[in-house]
């Protein structure tokens, strides 16, 4: 399981992020962790994407969205432009 605060200072997030999004491909399955706090950062939409590119190069690998507070916020508050119907995120 990956967790943003598993970075240590002075390490590049950006690699950080898609090192772990690459490592959960490997394993089948990404889960995307969905709550007021994470659809308010700006680098979700872009983490979901790379994501989404990656599985979809990919014969075995899947997003699972898990939405894990206020539904509804969440639904309703996912970035501009990112997929929301079937066989989406």
């Amino acid at each position: 399981m990956f967790r943003d605060a598993s970075i240590k200072p002075g390490h590049s997030w950006a690699n950080e992020i898609t090192a772990a999004i690459e490592e959960a491909m490997t394993r089948g399955f990404v889960l995307v962790l969905l709550s007021k706090r994470a659809i308010e950062s700006p680098y979700l939409a872009h983490e979901i994407q790379y994501a989404l590119d990656k599985a979809a190069s990919s014969d075995r690998s899947a997003i699972i969205p898990v939405i894990v507070d206020d539904a509804q916020f969440v639904y309703t508050s996912l970035p501009p432009g990112l997929p929301t119907g079937s066989g989406a995120i």
